[in-house]
């Protein structure tokens, strides 16, 4: 006898689908970004510190200048109320302060070295104290203001407390008889007139 094949009937077309197991597409998307973010971020800052280590010394650095330029203006004021006279060595501070242009006191110090530990402020040369600054044979080369680690009302510079001074890689910043302001190597500092030469 021959017996006819069973026949399984299909499933409804209208049967839910079985839920899916494991972790939503978009939650995989966001941790796979915050895993990146995590791993960049740190490398990231790592590279981008040393620009902004840099850029903020470099501000430092020309916030200096500025400073330095005032001074050199206030000193050739009074130099210019006192018959071409420079100002004495004892509270030259006090006496090119009173020809600031605007009040910032502030002036006198640097801006380059940390509040904590030894503070930089600009000192004059002790010999163009009272000296006829118009006889100087060659101005453009007499130091008359420099950094000094040991600033105050009679901050005295010299070549010795211009090096002790200086910031790496040994630059530093010194202004001269004609006015001029420059940020260079300290050896080319040293190499500078520290005694004036009087022309006759």
């Amino acid at each position: 006898m021959n017996v006819p094949p069973t026949y399984q009937m299909p499933p409804p077309s209208d049967m839910a689908p079985k839920p899916k197991s494991g972790v939503p597409g978009w939650a995989k998307w966001v941790i796979g970004c915050g895993a990146m973010l995590m791993c960049c971020c740190p490398i990231g800052g790592a590279i981008l510190f040393p620009v902004f280590s840099q850029a903020k010394l470099a501000a430092k650095s020309k916030q200096s200048m500025g400073n330095m330029k005032g001074v050199v203006v206030a000193w050739n004021l009074y130099c210019a109320d006192f018959d071409d006279i420079s100002c004495p060595q004892e509270g030259w501070n006090d006496n090119v302060r009173k020809y600031f242009l605007d009040v910032n006191f502030d002036r006198l110090k640097d801006p380059l070295l940390p509040t904590k530990g030894e503070q930089l402020g600009y000192g004059m040369n002790r010999e163009v104290a009272l000296q006829k600054v118009a006889n100087f044979k060659d101005p453009s080369n007499v130091v008359i203001l420099a950094l000094t680690t040991t600033p105050g009302k009679d901050a005295n510079v010299t070549k010795e407390t211009l090096r002790k001074a200086s910031q790496r890689p040994f630059r530093t910043i010194w202004a001269t008889a004609d006015g001029a302001v420059k940020k260079a190597l300290i050896d080319e500092a040293q190499r500078l007139q520290w005694k004036p030469v009087i022309s006759k």
